[in-house]
């Protein structure tokens, strides 16, 4: 036990070794070796020998670690190795990549925040390492996992097909497929008119997407980079027009992609509140399904109402519906979202978590998050769940993972009956919620010193004014965003300004959010500029954010490329203006797409911002840019006549 460090290495630790010494622990401690006794005694207190267990010797060895407990040093080893692994590759050196993986398989999934949400594959693919490359995805890197805000553009695949690294995209597909022949997935491998069949989908353009079948019949048989067959991506489209063509063709209703899902479990969670129609596309897609066969999961019975397969499936193996989870949440989250008030009794009753609580993944740092499913209710409005859920111990405060508490979405849906609902159950609001749907008066009381806001927060010390300013920018409140300046001393270069800055640009209250259709008509639309300014007053136009980003970035960057555009071309060159008038660089280049805002603007078709950054003195060619980060480079991917033009 003496070889046992009392902090964390600066070198690999393997979580392997680590049990191995908490074994050694144990049965030195049961065998009355004073060192053991000494150490239990001094990081856990006295315990018998008999009740000493392998997880009070787990306990024992985070605390001399500085940890906790047994989760925290588990996160901090993985978070050790995540970095010695990124290292090791930049590094180039293969052993050691090996050696890492080989010890700890799941760093090549681990996020690192403080290394902007990078993984292993980002290093590899940047560095040109096209060995490595294959080496990582042979161990199960992912490289269509993007970087927070812009992940579409910032997967390993996307990143290598525009730099135009031909060597590293074949690897990337090359390894992809290996893995739907190992799964056993369809095959031949179609990329370019699958992709064209789930854009038709996208578009619900049925004809083209039933011609695109005709036109390729090796569809009928392949899969996507995540195992989707047609059916898969069609179920997940809810289009029945296009699956009853395809169910007419014999195609097997069972097969599962990568999730193990089937494409009645991918009808069953496409299903969103904030979309109702989807609920009646469930309706017709999900019996077409089953009459062609389709066997029933644990998703597809709670969607389709299926009591007595559920009672059975839990009488044969409860574990499975307690386990049953996905991004989208658990069964619970699942019959809220289908209406099945009668299931959501059901599954209840059978003793499943009201709160679905639930650790994050892939993660460097732990995080939980649970309240699903009465977010989901409140959201939808759905009275009698709600209230039922909260009855049955559910959290009105509960904090799902970057989404917010029940609280937040009875705010957002400007509810007052479900706001006071949660608050009989305990419920408050956080800071930022006030600054978020602006609730001025509200927010002027707390910053007053009212009991309004969660116990945590409710002062208006510096982190309670500072997430009511977050939220009052994000919401585009003039007047909470003053009194909260006031109330603030910060340099103008303090990197937290930053955060601070862009909220502005997301037009909370006027964006593709499901709490819009109130906000929109109520709220001003101008006020967001109005808040950028005032921040922008106080702080350095040139403050940087994660990834290398600056503001003019975040500006030619904002909003989502999946969604309608919810920002004018107006808005966003008042933004810019802005920050050109304050003093913004037109030189400085982020970390990954090692570009300059004239670049980003290109990139994203931007053509209005492309003129202003032109006519403000943004030069066409770029001496210091790689060749693939020309704005030249970017604007010809585009296929935009235009911004070439603009770019001559």
């Amino acid at each position: 036990m003496h070889t046992v460090t009392p902090s964390l290495p600066d070198a690999e630790m393997d979580l392997v070794g680590i049990r191995r010494r908490a074994r050694e622990l144990q049965k030195a401690f049961q065998a009355g070796d004073p060192d053991a006794r000494a150490l239990v005694e001094q990081h856990r207190g006295r315990a018998g020998a008999h009740a000493f267990r392998l997880s009070d010797a787990l306990t024992v060895l985070a605390r001399l670690h500085g940890c906790e407990n047994w989760s925290q040093l588990r996160a901090a080893l993985s978070r050790v190795n995540a970095h010695v692994l990124a290292a090791a590759v930049r590094a180039g050196n293969r052993r050691r990549v090996r050696a890492l993986l080989r010890l700890c398989p799941g760093l090549v999934h681990l996020d690192l925040a403080d290394n902007n949400e990078h993984r292993a594959l980002h290093h590899a693919v940047k560095a040109r390492n096209v060995d490595l490359v294959r080496l990582l995805m042979a161990a199960g890197a992912d490289a269509r996992k993007g970087i927070y805000p812009h992940r579409d553009a910032t997967t390993a695949h996307t990143i290598a097909r525009e730099r135009g690294y031909e060597e590293i995209v074949a690897a990337i597909e090359e390894a992809e497929r290996a893995r739907r022949a190992a799964a056993g997935s369809p095959t031949p491998d179609v990329p370019a008119p699958m992709a064209q069949f789930a854009a038709a989908l996208r578009r619900e353009d049925a004809p083209a997407a039933l011609a695109l079948v005709a036109e390729h019949p090796a569809l009928l048989t392949a899969a996507d980079h995540a195992g989707s067959t047609l059916l898969h991506l069609t179920a997940a489209g809810l289009s029945e027009a296009v699956i009853g063509a395809l169910l007419a063709q014999g195609l097997a209703v069972d097969t599962c992609d990568f999730q193990g899902r089937t494409p009645l479990d991918c009808a069953a969670l496409a299903v969103e509140w904030r979309r109702p129609e989807s609920l009646e596309g469930f309706r017709r897609v999900g019996p077409a399904l089953r009459a062609a066969g389709a066997a029933l999961s644990p998703a597809s019975a709670v969607a389709l109402g299926e009591a007595e397969w559920v009672r059975e499936e839990h009488a044969a193996r409860p574990e499975v519906l307690r386990t049953c989870r996905s991004l989208e949440g658990g069964l619970l989250t699942l019959a809220v979202q289908h209406r099945r008030e009668e299931m959501v009794s059901l599954l209840l009753d059978l003793g499943l978590d009201p709160d679905e609580r639930t650790a994050v993944g892939g993660l460097d740092e732990p995080a939980e998050s649970w309240g699903m499913p009465l977010w989901h209710a409140v959201g939808s409005r759905q009275y009698v769940l709600a209230e039922q859920l909260l009855r049955r111990g559910a959290d009105p405060n509960g904090d799902v993972y970057a989404s917010g508490t029940p609280v937040f979405q009875a705010y957002g849906q400007r509810d007052a009956r479900l706001k006071e609902l949660l608050q009989q159950y305990g419920g408050r609001p956080h800071p930022s919620t006030l600054g978020e749907y602006r609730e001025t008066a509200a927010a002027r009381a707390f910053l007053e010193g009212a009991d309004i806001c969660r116990p945590t927060l409710r002062d208006a010390g510096e982190t309670g004014i500072l997430e009511l300013l977050w939220g009052a920018a994000c919401g585009g409140d003039p007047e909470i965003v003053r009194l909260c300046l006031e109330r603030l001393d910060w340099s103008r270069d303090d990197p937290r300004w930053f955060r601070v800055l862009e909220q502005p640009l997301r037009l909370w209250n006027h964006g593709p959010g499901h709490w819009v259709s109130g906000g929109a008509a109520q709220f001003d639309r101008t006020t967001y500029p109005v808040c950028f300014r005032l921040i922008l007053a106080r702080c350095d136009p040139n403050v940087t954010g994660r990834w290398g980003l600056c503001m003019l970035h975040r500006v030619a960057g904002a909003g989502d490329a999946r969604r309608p555009a919810v920002m004018t071309d107006a808005e966003r060159n008042a933004f810019a203006t802005l920050l050109l008038d304050a003093g913004a660089r037109l030189d400085l280049r982020d970390d990954v797409l090692c570009s300059t805002p004239l670049g980003w603007a290109a990139r994203w078709g931007r053509a209005a911002l492309v003129r202003l950054l032109r006519d403000r003195g943004a030069p066409a060619v770029e001496p210091d840019a790689e060749p693939w980060a020309q704005p030249r480079a970017w604007a010809a991917r585009t296929g935009d006549p235009e911004l070439l033009r603009l770019l001559e």
